[in-house]
């Protein structure tokens, strides 16, 4: 099953203890340390035409051409995030790294 909120279900706790139950596969755009859900990458803001990224089966083949360029291990260590950062706290609180001019975190991050 897949929940397409950004917000994890399947609490971790109602599933230990002698006599728990396994719990279900869910898939969905976040988790925590006190769920179960299934991280799985949103793909579908990839064909919008409106935020300039090509479909995943172009964009897919461009990462591929990119990974073969540079190894890992040579390149610039770089965040970059862009999503709501009103749906959880800890969402915000990566907010916080945002470049000052004392600090950069090598993140870029947009709300």
């Amino acid at each position: 099953m897949f929940n397409y909120d950004d917000n994890p279900v399947i609490m971790k706790d109602s599933y230990t203890g002698p006599n728990a139950t396994v719990s279900p596969p869910l898939f969905t755009y976040c988790t925590d340390d006190v769920t179960l859900d299934i991280v799985f990458p949103d793909w579908s803001f990839s064909g919008w035409p409106e935020i300039n990224i090509k479909p995943w089966e172009f964009l897919l083949e461009e990462l591929k051409e990119g990974n073969d360029k540079v190894k890992w291990t040579e390149r610039e260590p770089y965040a970059y995030w862009k999503e709501n950062p009103r749906v959880l706290k800890t969402r915000q609180d990566l907010l916080k790294c945002k470049a000052t001019d004392k600090v950069d975190w090598n993140a870029c991050l947009y709300a």
